[in-house]
């Protein structure tokens, strides 16, 4: 039922988009904090760092970059982490470095060569966590996701980052690590992620009881042929938005194939029941929320790019239905799918 409407409407489909990375996690701490307190999804501007001890906890892709306008902007930049990861330059001979790994992920070598082959350039080009002042990682390259920066390490090295373990407990406008040091700062911003939500419907059509998406590429629903996602996938490398193209492009085929296609509906039925593909890195991710829709951009993309091409002519002809997309609107039609009001 949507907000607002008196009574509920019905569709052929649906197809969830609403993203992954809009409900904050908020860890806790004991004691309490009375400065001020954001997560790194309302960090807007440097302007809101300006003038101000910043304490940054996370150690993703967010939390290097707001770390990197506090070096500039603020007073002091603190930087608290549990745990180390592996960081990238945002550049490799001068090109950005998904597109270095995109490429060097069609070479003909076993993962396992290519994991050798990239922690020696890290070795060369970024150098050992110790040289920072840095706790080693506690997983291998790649179990977990890697953190791409190009400046944080510099300001490490002259600096103007304080690097900080764990924190142990919060009291006034005092942090206190677990290492037994203090630190007073004026703004905490907490980058530690976000939790899947799907609020407007039952959400074990998508996830199981550990929080893993249960979908067939993360997109297409096991047993109902009118449900789908798009962008619930977490890239290692790459952007979201080309794989959620691939994405949408596959739901259209199969929805058109369902129309008008009998064979090709029903050999991409069977497929996505039991299909489990290798669209990972081949090797277990740490039992993070973060790793739990973990994929290779490559891998995934190429999988769904033949799918399409088996699909072939039948993705190119009309459907006469109405499918909602998350949030959107559409004209009356029919749906398998209850959401919840």
């Amino acid at each position: 039922q949507i907000e607002g409407d008196a009574k509920p409407r019905f569709y052929d489909g649906l197809v969830v988009a609403n993203g992954h990375h809009w409900h904050p996690n908020w860890p806790n701490y004991s004691g309490g904090f009375t400065g001020e307190i954001l997560h790194s999804h309302d960090v807007k501007s440097k302007e809101q760092l300006k003038g101000k001890r910043v304490l940054v906890v996370g150690a993703g892709n967010s939390a290097v970059d707001i770390l990197d306008d506090a070096a500039h902007d603020g007073v002091r930049a603190v930087h608290s982490m549990r745990r180390s990861y592996y960081f990238f330059p945002k550049l490799i001979l001068g090109k950005p470095a998904d597109v270095f790994i995109d490429k060097t992920s069609r070479w003909p070598l076993p993962r396992s060569v290519m994991r050798y082959l990239y922690w020696w350039g890290l070795r060369i080009t970024v150098g050992s966590h110790w040289k920072y002042n840095l706790p080693a990682p506690d997983h291998k390259l790649f179990e977990a996701h890697p953190t791409a920066c190009t400046l944080y390490l510099d300001h490490i090295a002259h600096g103007r980052i304080v690097t900080k373990p764990d924190i142990e407990s919060m009291s006034g406008n005092i942090v206190r690590f677990s290492d037994g040091t203090e630190e007073e700062v004026d703004l905490v911003i907490y980058a530690t992620g976000f939790r899947p939500s799907f609020p407007f419907m039952d959400q074990s059509y998508i996830l199981d009881e550990d929080g893993r998406s249960k979908l067939f590429i993360h997109t297409f629903d096991r047993e109902h042929d009118d449900l789908f996602a798009v962008g619930l996938f977490e890239p290692a490398e790459g952007g979201v938005w080309q794989l959620a193209d691939y994405q949408a492009r596959l739901i259209a085929s199969f929805i058109v194939a369902l129309a008008s296609d009998p064979q090709h509906a029903d050999w991409f039925r069977e497929l996505k029941a039991t299909a489990t593909p290798d669209i990972g890195h081949g090797i277990p991710y740490k039992d993070t929320p973060w790793h739990k829709f973990e994929i290779h951009h490559y891998r995934f993309r190429k999988y769904m790019d033949r799918l399409l091409k088996k699909f072939g002519a039948s993705a190119t002809l009309p459907f006469a239905g109405t499918v909602m997309l998350a949030s959107g609107k559409a004209e009356d039609g029919k749906s398998k799918l209850k959401l919840a009001s």
